[in-house]
């Protein structure tokens, strides 16, 4: 099992950045590698169509308000990994600043794996602090 972890310092408070990341159904909105999402199975399973192509379809597991945590659970993807399981936080810092989390563990299935989804966390990371949120 391979682990990646992620984290950032953003500088707003975690009470504006957590709703971003509960609303699960919209990571379109802020993630650029996202073109648009669905959901499914009402509000547990989202389908995010991707730039430039691509589909990856997760489960929401656990999604926890007072703590400002959520899980997931990748069910179909077009990164070469299995059983893959990510957790996002956010941790307030301050009045005006937080630090969100976000960790993946997985099965590679080629070299590339660890890389991919490295850049795919960092990517939406560094969107969420540059306020790049689509309507």
């Amino acid at each position: 099992m391979t682990e990646v972890i992620e984290e950032i310092h953003i500088d707003r408070p975690a009470d504006h950045v957590w709703p971003l990341l509960a609303d699960f159904g919209r990571i379109d909105r802020w993630h650029p590698a996202i073109r648009e999402t669905h959901l499914k199975q009402g509000l547990l399973q989202r389908e995010n169509h991707l730039h430039p192509s691509g589909v990856s379809v997760e489960r929401l597991n656990v999604l926890d308000d007072t703590a400002h945590t959520l899980s997931y659970s990748m069910r179909e993807a077009p990164l070469p990994v299995r059983d893959y399981r990510a957790r996002m936080s956010v941790e307030a810092l301050g009045a005006d600043q937080c630090r969100v989390r976000w960790q993946a563990s997985f099965d590679p299935t080629d070299s590339s794996a660890e890389d991919g989804v490295r850049g795919f966390l960092r990517q939406g990371l560094q969107a969420l602090r540059e306020g790049e949120v689509g309507d």
